[in-house]
Parts: structure tokens; sequence; C-alpha cells
């Protein structure tokens, strides 16, 4: 049986093996980010710190850059998984990805 750490680890993989797709529209990953950072909480300190240093350093990286999106991609696997029922999470991962809450909802099976 899967539990739930490992099944979204395997979103946020699967979602970067198909990450071309993303490359062929280029979305810009400060905008990403900034979107996001609107959407969490601010007791969550770590998680904005780690989005603004991400973002801070994208400024300095070619566009086509895929590192800034793994570090995203790596801050959203380590959310910790009991407090998933925190709307904001799932909507940092719509923002992120492009796909719907309820599509998200849907393949981590909440």
């Amino acid at each position: 049986m899967i539990e739930k750490s490992e099944e979204i680890h395997s979103f946020f993989f699967g979602y970067f093996r198909t990450f071309h797709y993303l490359c062929s529209t280029m979305r810009n990953l400060i905008n990403v980010i900034d979107e996001m950072l609107k959407v969490i909480p601010e007791d969550e300190e770590g998680l904005i710190d780690s989005l603004k240093d991400i973002r801070d350093s994208q400024i300095y990286r070619a566009p086509e850059d895929m590192l800034g999106w793994q570090c995203v991609s790596n801050e959203l696997q380590n959310l910790k998984l009991h407090r998933w029922s925190a709307g904001w999470k799932f909507e940092i991962c719509s923002i992120f990805s492009t796909m719907s809450v309820d599509d998200i909802k849907k393949e981590l099976g909440f």
C-alpha cells in the first residue's frame, strides 16, 4: 500500500517527467512564486523564506533553466502531510502545476 507521502512524491515526480510540455508554454517562475506567496499564511515563515530565496536566485538564471522549478517542487514535497487539510496547500500546488484543486485532490486521493 502506498502511503500518502509517497503519493505526493510520485505526483510531483510525474509532474516533472512531463515538464517538457510546460516548457513549450514557458511560464515565468518568478510570477508563479509570487502568486503562491499570496496564498501562503504568514505563519509559514520557513516555506515563505525558501520560496523567496528561490525567486530571488531565479533572477540570475536563464528562463529555460529548470533548477528553480525543481527547487519549488522539492519545497512542495516537504509540506507536512498531516496538515494537508489546509486548503492553501492544494491552492499553491494548483498554481504550481496548473491543475485544478479538485484534480489535485483526486490525484492524491483526498
